[in-house]
């Protein structure tokens, strides 16, 4: 068994590098992506530790040992990160986040002694397994699960505190994929507790929940690695909150809020028109809205136009979000395309999609609120 452990582990070492590079060269701009594709590779160097642990090699490399006992201090504080930079709004790195690096610091002053012992006190320390085995179920590891637990379940407070918060920012909270991540939170948590449970068992050999520690730890590797490569093979369902808060505007903000929002800006009555004029002539001729992608920043770049002011033209003069505005060209781009012969081998998906739209969901719940009908519906009443 430890030998077929051992080359999973060694595979999923394997897969793990691969992943974290696709991970930083895909979207290396997101600090989303940074710090997942960083949880990998903190990941794989303790797949890496674990099994050296399974093949007895620590006595050849001493210097290894108890490397195990710190890394996985490193989980809690990545994906609470990982957690707020997808649901926080303009969320960034500060000085303050470094406290959740305080449990792994604390590890490492305690466990200095050992580290600072010779190669040679270390393997001799190692030969010995029953004074191995109670150290690596001693008061630290015994602790750990617990601190795991604790992160974990403050990442998912802190998932259902923002959550809420994020509907009111987006014209189509369907647009927000974080669905996963309460998924990836909720799993992480049950094994994490599962885990605890196996560690003590094994401790004290109560049941033969015993049996499976450590190799529970597979658990952890495979829903971290799914995760990651849904990512990968579907990107659209993985947005930093801070990419997407500049697409959106405050259209569900009462409209004294918006004026006050706009209270102070710079643009006069004339210099509005004038661009509500270059807005409608460029959405026209150009048809931006067929880039599924389609973000403010990009929009007022190809305008030349401040973000600020453009938003301020959608929502005042337009009465719309940003992706409402959008949505409502893609969808007289759609009734467009939908009267035409030449597009009769298509699907209505087919149609939605070279329209802008990138996936049925959305195009459905979109069409419904615009035209008060389902996309099929108005296709038959057209044909009637």
């Amino acid at each position: 068994m430890n030998l077929l452990v051992f080359a999973i582990l060694f595979s999923g070492v394997l897969q793990g590098i691969l992943l974290a590079y696709l991970l930083f060269t895909k979207k290396p701009e997101q600090l989303s992506i940074k710090l997942l594709a960083l949880l990998i590779v903190i990941l794989v160097f303790h797949l890496s530790l674990i099994a050296i642990d399974i093949k007895d090699l620590f006595v050849h490399f001493p210097h290894l040992s108890r490397l195990s006992w710190i890394i996985p201090l490193l989980y809690g504080p990545l994906i609470l990160l990982l957690t707020q930079s997808i649901v926080k709004i303009n969320f960034a790195l500060q000085k303050k986040h470094l406290i959740y690096f305080l449990p792994i610091i604390i590890y490492g002053i305690a466990l200095a002694p050992y580290f600072l012992l010779t190669t040679n006190e270390k393997a001799e320390f190692l030969k010995d397994t029953i004074q191995v085995t109670n150290a690596d179920f001693g008061i630290y590891n015994s602790l750990t699960g617990f601190i795991h637990i604790g992160f974990v379940s403050f990442s998912l407070w802190i998932f259902y505190t923002y959550k809420k918060k994020l509907s009111t920012y987006f014209s189509n909270p369907g647009r927000v994929h974080i669905k996963w991540l309460e998924q990836f939170l909720w799993a992480i948590l049950i094994i994490m507790i599962f885990s605890v449970i196996a560690f003590f068992t094994r401790k004290h050999n109560t049941s033969f929940l015993s049996a499976i520690y450590p190799y529970n730890f597979l658990l952890v590797v495979f829903l971290i690695y799914w995760i990651a490569y849904k990512l990968l093979l579907s990107p659209s369902i993985y947005r930093n909150s801070q990419t997407l808060i500049n697409n959106i505007n405050t259209t569900n903000l009462p409209s004294k809020s918006i004026d006050q929002k706009y209270s102070k800006t710079a643009l006069s009555s004339k210099k509005v028109e004038a661009i509500k004029l270059q807005l409608k002539e460029h959405m026209v001729k150009e048809k931006p809205y067929l880039n599924p992608d389609l973000s403010i920043d990009d929009l007022s770049n190809q305008l030349m136009v401040k973000r600020h002011h453009l938003s301020q033209i959608i929502n005042l003069s337009f009465n719309k979000n940003f992706f409402e505005f959008i949505n409502s060209y893609r969808i007289k781009e759609f009734k467009k395309q939908a009267k035409d012969f030449d597009n009769d081998h298509l699907s209505i998906l087919g149609i939605a999609l070279n329209c802008g739209f990138n996936s049925k969901a959305t195009f459905n719940s979109v069409f419904k609120k615009q035209e008060g009908i389902t996309p099929s519906a108005y296709i038959k009443e057209q044909t009637i």
